[in-house]
């Protein structure tokens, strides 16, 4: 997940080079791009592991997978991009296929719990700037 990422950062500093970009606009879009990784491989692998664990109530569930469903249709279909969303979906699943996440204890617990959280503020966050139809 952090390879593709750095990857796709040296993708950014190559246009940005190209397009002179000030240097710092160029570190901030690299931060956001690596916490926006690591924050959908938290949400998308909270997911796997409360699909393998039921941590959440049904309702929890269904928010859940609207909130991530909300989240993938934000991602821009740029196929680097996508296929960033695919290798952190792959990293995601690995992940919560081993323990201590698929030990569904407690780890596995506070994970959906902060991701829950995590999915619910960026989901909104998308929703509110989305056109109102």
């Amino acid at each position: 997940m952090k390879t593709f990422a750095a990857c796709f950062c040296a993708a950014l500093v190559s246009f940005a080079a190209f397009a002179q970009i000030n240097p710092q606009q160029i570190e901030e879009q690299k931060a956001a791009l690596q916490r926006a990784v690591d924050n959908y491989g938290k949400v998308y692998g909270a997911w796997l592991v409360d699909k393998q664990c039921s941590f959440l109530a049904d309702n929890e569930k269904r928010q859940l997978q609207n909130d991530l469903h909300t989240i993938q249709q934000a991602i821009p279909q740029d196929p680097a991009i996508q296929n960033m969303h695919l290798m952190v979906e792959d990293s995601a699943r690995e992940v919560a296929g081993t323990p201590p996440f698929s030990d569904c204890g407690q780890e596995s617990r506070t994970l959906v719990t902060q991701a829950t959280t995590l999915a619910q503020t960026w989901a909104s966050l998308i929703r509110s700037r989305q056109p109102q139809s």
